[in-house]
């Protein structure tokens, strides 16, 4: 019965482990500020200075709201599993009530153009990927190909959209990323509860061998 306990508990636990994480949100300067997300400080500056986005295990993903003026947005970003980097599309509203369209959009008449990078955050210097994008990017189709950025291993990464280069560093735009760290396989319970049964009747024999031997 105590055995039937343990196996239970364990069984119980792990099936909990299992389950889908949640989502984070956050919003990045001035932007106003998007509902369900938490706001931040200002994320221009250099790689050195570059804010802490976090850690994201199996399963997890983070949305990223944030806005570009002819500077450079840096964020450090952990992941532990294979992590893909897309475009969020299909709108948000904010907690003023204003409602737009997702993805990559300019604020005034002029378009953005702006490259999105990841580098090796343990050597900044290296570049592991990069794209450059200019603003109407509202979906699947406007982007050219898919919502997808990047596909990358797992790893620590600075992730950088570089707008300094525009015509005339004014040209304001809005971005909304989205990193997902891919599931890890669950170790199926069945063979889990073998296990355990295995190793529990291995131990009980040890110790009745134990006891004729004394």
């Amino acid at each position: 019965m105590r055995l039937t306990q343990i196996l239970l508990a364990l069984a119980v636990a792990m099936g909990a482990s299992a389950t889908s994480a949640a989502t984070v949100s956050i919003t990045e300067g001035k932007r106003d500020t998007i509902l369900g997300s938490t706001k931040i400080g200002d994320a221009k500056g250099s790689p050195n200075r570059a804010h802490d986005a976090g850690a994201l295990g199996g399963g997890e993903t983070l949305n990223l709201y944030g806005r570009m003026v002819g500077a450079v947005d840096t964020f450090s970003i952990n992941s532990a599993t294979d992590m893909v980097v897309s475009f969020i599309f299909g709108g948000y509203q904010t907690k003023s009530g204003v409602s737009r369209s997702s993805g990559f959009v300019s604020l005034g008449a002029s378009d953005n153009t702006s490259v999105f990078r990841l580098l090796n955050a343990a050597n900044p210097r290296e570049v592991v990927a990069e794209r450059s994008y200019t603003s109407g990017i509202l979906s699947e189709a406007s982007n050219g190909d898919t919502a997808v950025i990047f596909n990358v291993a797992a790893g620590n990464y600075l992730f950088q959209i570089d707008g300094s280069g525009q015509g005339n560093g004014r040209n304001a735009a809005l971005y909304d990323v989205q990193f997902s760290a891919a599931e890890v396989s669950p170790v199926p319970l069945p063979a889990s509860a073998l296990l355990l049964l295995a190793g529990f009747g291995a131990l009980g024999a040890m110790r009745r061998l134990q006891a004729r031997t004394l």
